[in-house]
């Protein structure tokens, strides 16, 4: 080559443009990837950082939950009957009336409501019946006085000797005469220590001289329902009292939501739903030791003596599912509850459903009654029989459902 060829070459303008851009492109998904890696470690870290928030200032400290026995590994429980959508809703103006009694003598029921009342019913099997509020004109205003709050929500009742025994969620266990409407405080809040949070039912023994009684927890209230059973709390107790001297005795502590509560005939016995854990437990009344543990299809509630022998026991909602997904991942219970609050664990609670079991004098189930779709019957609370049938009480639902010749009463 000749050196003004060589020179010519040399001294021709470089073409840098095609590597400028290959440079500037690589720069730039460089710098893409960058930002991109940093969006997604900002996220991660704020969503850490969020979870780390909801866990320090969650509202429960849960703990580990005991498994329960799945319905489906009880045989007896899996059958398709719908016999609970065979039945009337009556008495709808009433708003979650959680168990009911019947005065034999005159016919009348009795029944508490969501808005702190109770009522009673005459003409009950009448085209119109006459619902009375009883609260409204207290005589020595026992019921009213006294306590933290004014709220009132009764729940369970028990008729003996012509006398309502009621558990107040909020304000113990009291006694109204169904003659007079005299009212007399047995137990208030603050008689035992720690003071009672959330008595739910009670029992009387048959010569009408104690009363057992449940108090769900010694941590949370009635308001705060969902809470308690999130956080997976075991600090529920079974009293008993002497009803003329207020004489208090712990049964047992350390119950997983205690609720329904009843004697067995010889009254030696005392079956307590163990709401939380589907389970029942049998224990001996005088010493407290648990007997026996029973499995239950789920979730029981007021547990009834039927006339005909046996139990009655409702089943208001099945397994809790997100309390057994989490039951050894407390801290997971402890940021849900702090996320969705009350209101969202409620959400992913079953109360559809109508389910309740007979069973016999040594809890072998009898019969399964279901409304599953709870077109009719749905979270009951309590079964109550009365001449023709039996009523199924809720303490969520309008009314109550009134069913003749239900298979097994």
């Amino acid at each position: 080559m000749s050196e003004k060829e060589t020179l010519r070459r040399r001294n021709q303008p470089r073409n840098v443009s095609d590597n400028n851009t290959k440079r500037t492109s690589v720069d730039t998904r460089r710098g893409n990837t960058n930002h991109m890696q940093l969006f997604i470690w900002s996220t991660i870290l704020g969503f850490v950082l969020a979870l780390t928030y909801a866990y320090c200032t969650s509202p429960i400290t849960s703990k580990i939950i005991l498994p329960v026995t799945d319905i489906k590994d009880l045989e007896w429980a899996n059958v398709d009957n719908e016999d609970l959508r065979n039945g009337v809703r009556i008495l709808e103006d009433l708003h979650g009336p959680e168990s009911v009694v019947v005065d034999k003598e005159n016919g009348d029921w009795y029944t508490g409501t969501h808005d702190g009342k109770l009522v009673k019913i005459e003409y009950a099997n009448k085209s119109s019946p006459l619902i009375t509020d009883i609260t409204e004109n207290l005589i020595n205003g026992a019921y009213t006085a006294g306590g933290k709050t004014t709220l009132r929500r009764p729940l369970a009742l028990r008729l003996s000797n012509r006398r309502i025994y009621l558990a107040d969620a909020y304000k113990g266990i009291f006694a109204v005469d169904i003659d007079s409407h005299k009212w007399e405080k047995i137990v208030g809040y603050n008689d035992v220590e720690p003071e009672l949070k959330f008595a739910d039912d009670l029992t009387v023994n048959q010569a009408g001289t104690k009363i057992y009684f449940t108090d769900m927890s010694n941590k949370w209230n009635y308001q705060h329902l969902a809470y308690m059973t999130m956080e997976g709390d075991c600090s529920g107790r079974v009293f008993e009292v002497h009803i003329a001297t207020k004489v208090l005795k712990v049964i047992k502590r350390g119950l997983c939501v205690p609720n329904g509560i009843e004697l067995n005939l010889e009254e030696t016995t005392l079956a307590v739903s163990e709401t939380l854990i589907n389970r029942i437990v049998l224990l001996d009344v005088v010493k407290g030791d648990i007997i026996r543990t029973i499995p239950m299809p789920g979730c029981g509630d007021n547990i009834r003596r039927s006339i005909s022998g046996g139990y009655w026991v409702p089943f208001p909602a099945p397994t809790m599912e997100f309390l057994q997904l989490t039951r050894n991942v407390p801290f997971v219970r402890d940021i849900a509850a702090r996320i969705m609050g009350q209101e969202g664990f409620f959400a992913l609670t079953d109360l559809s459903q109508g389910m309740v079991v007979k069973f016999d004098e040594n809890f072998e189930p009898v019969s399964v009654h279901k409304d599953a779709k709870g077109d009719v019957s749905r979270a009951i609370t309590e079964v109550v029989e009365i001449d023709g049938g039996i009523l199924l009480c809720s303490f969520i639902a309008h009314g109550l459902v009134k069913i003749e010749n239900l298979l097994g009463s």
